[in-house]
């Protein structure tokens, strides 16, 4: 994420009950939780396809694409999707819960150090006294 002096950022939960953010310039809009057309053979974060105003969009399992899923997670209608943009195409996002959008500047972030590679974190946040993961939303989808 290419940090500008001020911005916003959309905060959200995923199902471990972490609060995670993404740039609000990467969404196209959030929408409720609707019922999702499966894929066979797709890979394990992949959840299948939603129609939004006659355009196809793959719904990504965002628990499952970090590794958090916990022993009570399903799908259910108390979940949300947020869509995002993707190199012209649109990508939905499942998350627990959506929290607020909120103004910062670059001086809040620090980059993670010395945890490897394998994480999909693009920056860390201070918010509110809470460190707030920011994802790296092109990481998981290049993953797809």
């Amino acid at each position: 994420m290419k940090l500008s002096d001020d911005f916003e950022i959309l905060l959200f939960k995923l199902q471990n009950g972490q609060k995670y953010g993404i740039d609000i310039l990467k969404i196209k809009e959030i929408i409720n939780f609707s019922k999702i057309n499966k894929i066979p053979n797709s890979k394990k974060n992949i959840e299948g396809f939603i129609s939004l105003r006659d355009e196809t969009v793959a719904v990504i399992n965002t628990d499952k694409s970090i590794s958090v899923i916990n022993d009570n997670y399903k799908l259910d209608d108390n979940k949300f999707i947020i869509i995002i943009h993707s190199d012209n195409n649109l990508i939905g996002l499942i998350v627990k819960d959506v929290e607020l959008i909120f103004k910062t500047n670059k001086n809040n972030f620090s980059t993670p150090k010395n945890i490897g590679t394998k994480h999909y974190l693009n920056n860390f946040l201070k918010h509110d006294n809470k460190i707030i993961q920011i994802l790296n939303t092109d990481k998981i989808i290049n993953e797809m």
